[in-house]
């Protein structure tokens, strides 16, 4: 009996030691196994990030304020040698570049930027409704990670669950890596009120959570010392830029300030390629786009002081591309417009751009099939149902319904925008479903002493003659 006790009792003993041992052991493999987790995690996310499409490419594009096509690629290099002689035969250049919009300021950075048809007031202050190729960036850049994230990410062992320790560590380091501040996007525009709210579209789902620095109002050797400072500063993806000189003094009817200004902007926009071919985070990683938002008139329109009508003069205007994505020294003569802009950004970027209109300039690009194909984010899949809905023949009706309904007593108390893109709103009941002019002609007549009719006549006429 006691021999038996003892037995039990050793044994007992012995599976108490082996259990503290295998308690042990277990112990040390959980520990172990954690630091090994993020240290695994640490692994695949350098190498996500090795992988990512979307920092591959940086884009910089520059707009000169108002250079008409006479004074650009038709002089040749008498004022932009710069531009013609040393940026030229690197580049594509685009001899038959149209402004579709109306030839102002605000209307054709919203196009570039939104893709689309926006009617926005020259006083600033309007955001453009349409999501801009900024916003739609950092939508995909994010979405792309957290898809990568999903799939990538090594999955935790069933055997050893991650510590509360561990999993703070991993979502700092997913945190860290997902982390795309505000400064990674700029917007510098020489402009003061005019472009005041380029920075981001009013559109609800994106907006102030996808902004971008934005600075305004300034003469164009500051728009480039910020341009230069931040890029070394915060190495952004995305850099907007309005030189805006050349036509604030192509206002004053001074043609050699007009000029002068016109070599300054050439200088600045040299002398900014060689600083990005200097800093290794840019050089052959980024496109450049240099164009002018509207021109001016020409002789027979009253001349170079000022713009916004449809001459030739207002709606010629040069585009130039260049980078790894576009063809070196080639001059294409196809018809390309400002809606073109976001197509071919969003392509070279790898981004669904769904509300643009125009197309993807590949006659420019180098390999158009090289390029990342673009994912579809929830928030764009949403943007291609909204742009059923806005193509339906419901909204149709509905515009039908208003130019039937809404007359000149109805505006009476209107303010001079309200007045503009209800009008707008009447010339595409005209333009897209061939509405009678004759009603929005009577209300332009009977408003013609407000400023909201200048835009509306203008579309009218181009559209219906």
């Amino acid at each position: 009996m006691q021999r038996r006790t003892k037995t039990i009792v050793l044994i007992f003993f012995f599976l108490a030691v082996a259990a503290f041992l295998l308690i042990g052991l277990y112990a040390h493999l959980f520990e172990r196994y954690q630091k090994e987790y993020i240290e695994s995690v640490r692994v695949a996310i350098i190498k996500i990030i090795q992988d990512c499409p979307y920092d591959k490419r940086n884009i910089v594009f520059a707009c000169i304020d108002g250079l008409r096509y006479d004074e650009a690629f038709a002089a040749e290099d008498e004022f932009i040698p710069h531009i013609w002689n040393d940026l030229r035969p690197e580049a594509t250049i685009f001899t038959n570049s149209w402004i579709e919009s109306v030839s102002l300021t605000t209307s054709v950075h919203s196009a570039w930027l939104a893709g689309n048809e926006q009617y926005l007031s020259n006083r600033g202050y309007i955001h453009p409704t349409l999501p801009t190729f900024i916003e739609l960036y950092r939508d995909t850049r994010s979405t792309w990670f957290e898809q990568e994230f999903d799939k990538r990410l090594p999955k935790p062992s069933g055997f050893f669950p991650l510590s509360e320790d561990t999993e703070a560590k991993v979502q700092e380091i997913i945190g860290r890596t997902m982390d795309f501040p505000v400064e990674r996007t700029y917007c510098v525009v020489g402009k003061d009120r005019i472009l005041d709210a380029v920075n981001i579209s009013s559109h609800p789902a994106y907006g102030e959570e996808f902004d971008s620095i934005h600075y305004h109002s300034m003469p164009d050797a500051e728009v480039y010392n910020i341009f230069e400072a931040r890029l070394m500063a915060h190495k952004p993806k995305i850099i907007f830029l309005n030189f805006a000189d050349v036509d604030e003094e192509g206002h004053t009817a001074d043609w050699r300030k007009y000029t002068d200004a016109i070599r300054h902007a050439d200088e600045l926009v040299w002398e900014m390629w060689n600083y990005l071919q200097s800093v290794p985070a840019y050089r052959d990683k980024t496109n450049l786009f240099i164009m002018s938002d509207h021109g001016r008139h020409d002789d027979a329109h009253g001349g170079f002081s000022h713009h916004g009508c449809r001459c030739e003069g207002c709606l010629h205007v040069p585009a130039l591309m260049m980078g790894p994505d576009f063809k070196k020294g080639v001059v294409v003569n196809e018809y390309m417009s400002e809606y073109d802009v976001q197509h071919t950004i969003g392509a070279t970027l790898g981004i669904e751009t769904p509300f643009a209109k125009g197309r993807v300039l590949e006659e420019a690009l180098v390999d158009p099939g090289s390029l990342p194909v673009p994912i579809e984010t929830e928030r764009s899949k949403a943007l291609k149902e909204e742009m059923k809905i806005l193509q339906s023949d419901s909204v149709g009706d509905w515009l039908t319904w208003a130019d039937a309904n809404v007359g000149i007593d109805d505006l009476a108390d209107v303010d001079d925008f309200t007045l503009m893109t209800y009008l707008m709103g009447r010339v595409e009941c005209v333009r897209k479903r061939g509405e009678d002019a004759g009603p929005v002609r009577s209300l332009i007549e009977a408003k013609k002493d407000s400023l909201g009719v200048v835009l509306p006549a203008l579309w009218l006429a181009k559209h219906s003659g």
